[in-house]
């Protein structure tokens, strides 16, 4: 199950992200095989430096074991999303950013979810875009069945 859409329809409700967010807010698997770039995605690029983007990918659905309904084919899951925070550089829109995140998302429904904020990676580089990143990962705890 996909929570990529939830998150994203969240996200672009609110203007001032939006407005902060000025290369766009993207799911990863709408960016395709080669993931956000230059050639593919100019929105998000002026002269070829990024703008202040935000990309959502969801890592890994796993089963939690807190409920199992074997008559019904149910059990407790626990989906991770990443959300990726760029800048040309700096990191002061990205905290912007983060910090309007975190509200829209944590405690939160996401689809059939719980969503609730677990981790945040800070001060990176990506050298490929030659640009300032961050991470918040949020967890969904959701029952998952046939």
């Amino acid at each position: 199950m996909s929570f990529t859409l939830g998150i994203e329809t969240l996200l672009e409700a609110s203007g001032t992200l939006v407005t902060a967010a000025t290369g766009g807010i993207h799911r990863l698997e709408d960016l395709g095989k080669l993931g956000l770039n230059r050639t593919l995605h100019p929105g998000s690029f002026t002269n070829g430096i990024i703008k202040p983007t935000i990309v959502i990918r969801q890592r890994s659905n796993t089963p939690t074991y807190d409920i199992v309904d074997e008559a019904n084919q149910l059990v407790s899951s626990r989906a991770v999303v990443e959300l990726w925070f760029y800048q040309s550089s700096g990191y002061t829109t990205i905290g912007t950013m983060r910090n309007l995140v975190y509200p829209l998302l944590h405690d939160k429904r996401v689809g059939t979810g719980r969503c609730m904020w677990i981790w945040e990676v800070l001060l990176e580089r990506d050298s490929n875009l030659d640009a300032s990143v961050e991470r918040a990962d949020f967890e969904i705890i959701y029952l998952k069945g046939v």
